[in-house]
C-alpha cells in the first residue's frame, strides 16, 4: 500500500475511534429530543407543574434509569408509566435520564404549614432521611432520588405506597422506615421536603 494511502487509512481509523460513542453511553442531547412525550405529565424539561407527577429535573441519571427499568419490567406499578416504559429501549432510558439529570430544577413555590414542616424536619432527622436523600443536586450519580423541592402530593403518595407495600426498594430500607410513619408523620415530612430548595 502506498504511504499516502496507508496514512489516509490510519487517519480514517483514528477519526472513527475518536468520534465513536459507546452503544451504552448516555446522550443528553438525544434525551432532550426524546423527552417531548414525557412533558405532558412531567412538564417541559421535567419541571412538573402537576401535583401528582414528580419533578424529574435534577434527579440522578442512575436513579431515573433504575425507575424506568422497574416500570418496564413491572416491578414498579403505575398504569401510565408501565405503558410508556415498555416502549422505551435501554438506550432511550439512558438518554432521557442523562437529559433530566442535566437540567437544573427550578425553585418551587410551595409554602408549607410551618408547624408541620418543623415536625417533618425533626422526623427526617430521627429517621436518617438525609443519609440517602442528599439535598444537593450535585449528587448526580447517586442511586437515590433527590426529594428536596418535590411535589407534596407525590411525596405523600410515595411514602404511603412504601408503608403499605404498594412500592418497594431493592434494599427494603424505605419499606422498613415508612412502616414506622403515621399519616400525620407523612404529611409533616411532605411539608418539610416539598419546601426545601
Amino acid at each position: 500500500m502506498p504511504p499516502r494511502t496507508r496514512a489516509g487509512g490510519l487517519l480514517c481509523i483514528l477519526l472513527l475511534a475518536c468520534s465513536s460513542v459507546p452503544a451504552n453511553a448516555q446522550d443528553s442531547a438525544a434525551g432532550e429530543r426524546k423527552h417531548g412525550y414525557c412533558a405532558s405529565c412531567h412538564g417541559i424539561e421535567g419541571q412538573s407543574f402537576k401535583p401528582h407527577y414528580p419533578i424529574l429535573a435534577g434527579q440522578s441519571a442512575a436513579y431515573l434509569v433504575s425507575q424506568l427499568s422497574q416500570f418496564k419490567n413491572g416491578r414498579r406499578h403505575d398504569p401510565s408509566m408501565n405503558t410508556v416504559a415498555k416502549q422505551l429501549s435501554t438506550q432511550d432510558m439512558r438518554d432521557l435520564a442523562a437529559f433530566f439529570a442535566s437540567v437544573e430544577p427550578r425553585p418551587g413555590h410551595f409554602t408549607p404549614d410551618a408547624k408541620k414542616a418543623a415536625r417533618g424536619k425533626a422526623r427526617a432527622a430521627k429517621a436518617g432521611c438525609t443519609g440517602c436523600h442528599a439535598r444537593s443536586a450535585d449528587s448526580a450519580s447517586q442511586p437515590n432520588p433527590r426529594i428536596a423541592g418535590q411535589k407534596l402530593d407525590y411525596l405523600k403518595k410515595q411514602l404511603r405506597d412504601f408503608r403499605d407495600g404498594r412500592r418497594s426498594d431493592a434494599s427494603g430500607i424505605m419499606h422498613a422506615i415508612a412502616q414506622t410513619l403515621s399519616d400525620a408523620d407523612i404529611d409533616d415530612l411532605g411539608n418539610y421536603y416539598a419546601a426545601l430548595p
